[in-house]
């Protein structure tokens, strides 16, 4: 064999291994892209899924949504009266006065121990629950000289708030909104007694609605 023959034969030889290991190299770099890749993938999906579930969770949510709505009546009363028994009853609970939008004022009543059934509820023109049968508190509460009525007349006291309903159980849940003078200035009812009366208010006999005794009272204060 020639010395040319055998070069030949060594270049192409040459040639195969290197196409081999070219061959070889680029197989390693797809496979370590292949590999790479899903991995990249799911770096970017678990950023973006930890991120969108951030949000859901209320990252991006407007702080104190839903409060104004419960502002009211978690927030403190302007007023509270606290109501004892009286003329011999069991009856007891609270009427608490808030300040709400609109210049209105929002009694919330409370009451236990009453017989079921509707009853009478009232402002009195005197802060004063020291008689037995609460008469110490005086006649309704009414600033203007209006006739007796329902809370809803166009003329009333304004200590006419008209009748609660008590369960058989004889437990009473009052709302009744006023306007924001119940609580400032000549008509401020701060100071006058809140009166439950043992039957219903037939919100048309005078003076009071013969809505009978006195069976709860008490003094209205700011707290």
């Amino acid at each position: 064999m020639t010395m040319d023959t055998r070069d030949r034969r060594w270049m192409r030889t040459l040639v195969v291994l290197g196409g081999l290991s070219l061959a070889s190299c680029a197989a390693d770099t797809a496979v370590r892209k292949e590999t790479e890749a899903p991995a990249a993938s799911h770096d970017k999906m678990g950023s973006h899924d930890m991120m969108g579930s951030h949000d859901k969770m209320g990252g991006s949510s407007p702080a104190g949504q839903g409060d104004a709505s419960s502002a009211v009546m978690a927030g403190k009363p302007a007023a509270r009266a606290m109501l004892e028994p009286r003329s011999g009853s069991q009856v007891s609970g609270t009427a608490e006065f808030f300040d709400v939008p609109g210049d209105t004022v929002r009694v919330v009543v409370t009451l236990k121990g009453l017989t079921p059934g509707s009853h009478g509820i009232h402002v009195h023109e005197k802060g004063d629950c020291s008689a037995a049968d609460a008469s110490s508190a005086g006649p309704h509460w009414n600033p203007t000289g209006a006739p007796h009525g329902a809370p809803s007349a166009a003329s009333h006291h304004m200590g006419d708030f008209g009748n609660l309903e008590a369960d058989a159980q004889g437990n009473a849940h009052f709302i009744l909104e006023r306007p924001d003078a119940l609580l400032s200035g000549a008509t401020s009812a701060i100071g006058k007694a809140v009166i439950i009366h043992e039957k219903v208010d037939d919100l048309a006999t005078q003076p009071s609605g013969n809505a009978g005794g006195r069976v709860a009272c008490g003094v209205i204060a700011a707290p």
